[in-house]
């Protein structure tokens, strides 16, 4: 009898004692996921942290690049952003090859200037804005004024653009004026271009600069 009080109070404590490990060790696998948990946790925090920094770098080196092929023309108690590359070839090719240009930014125009090889031609190229309501307006009042018939600005298209434009000739040099109608978030901007040839007769030069001018070309409204 004494035998199976001793058995039995032997296998309750065995049973005890297995309880206290199997409570003992529960708490331990869990603090272990936990800590597996929260140093997942701060990984993915600093990743996170990382791609922001990286977003905001890679923003910032847009921005800059944006400012440096930028000028800001201040027209008729307005401001806009004029976004043109500054490296001429990178959105044009003449097909005459050119030994040089040269770009320029005075009173509010941004300007080119392109010179052939075999120094036969030049063609100089500017672009601004004007402070009329449309293209339209500005031919208008241009007209009134103008004594020269020659000079006086007719209808045209350049692209999908409507405006105006007037031709000037001489032995030496032709010279493209135009007005254009260029809508910025529903608002007109009327651009102002200019196009020399000089000591050369292939106009056929002239088109595709404007054509790759006017739609490289980005406009915002920055406000008065």
């Amino acid at each position: 009898m004494k035998k199976n009080k001793l058995l039995t109070g032997f296998l309750v404590l065995c049973m005890g004692l297995s309880l206290v490990a199997c409570s003992s060790n529960e708490p331990e696998e869990k603090v272990e996921e936990k800590k597996i948990e929260e140093t997942k946790a701060i990984e993915e925090k600093e990743e996170k942290v990382k791609e922001e920094k990286k977003e905001e770098e890679k923003a910032k080196a847009a921005e800059e690049e944006k400012e440096k092929d930028s000028t800001i023309i201040s027209y008729a108690n307005k401001k806009v952003r004029v976004t043109l590359p500054k490296d001429l070839t990178s959105f044009h090719m003449p097909a005459r090859e050119i030994s040089r240009y040269s770009y320029m930014e005075e009173s509010n125009v941004l300007g080119y200037s392109l010179y052939a090889k075999d120094r036969t031609f030049t063609i100089h190229f500017s672009i601004g804005t004007d402070g009329w309501d449309s293209a339209e307006a500005a031919s208008v009042s241009h007209n009134k004024v103008c004594k020269d018939e020659s000079k006086m600005y007719e209808p045209c298209t350049v692209g999908e653009y409507s405006g105006y434009k007037y031709v000037v000739s001489s032995d030496k040099s032709i010279e493209y004026h135009y007005v254009l109608d260029y809508l910025v978030d529903g608002q007109d901007v009327v651009l102002t271009i200019r196009e020399e040839l000089r000591n050369d007769d292939d106009t056929s030069l002239l088109e595709p600069l404007l054509l790759d001018v006017v739609h490289n070309l980005k406009i915002e409204l920055i406000g008065e």
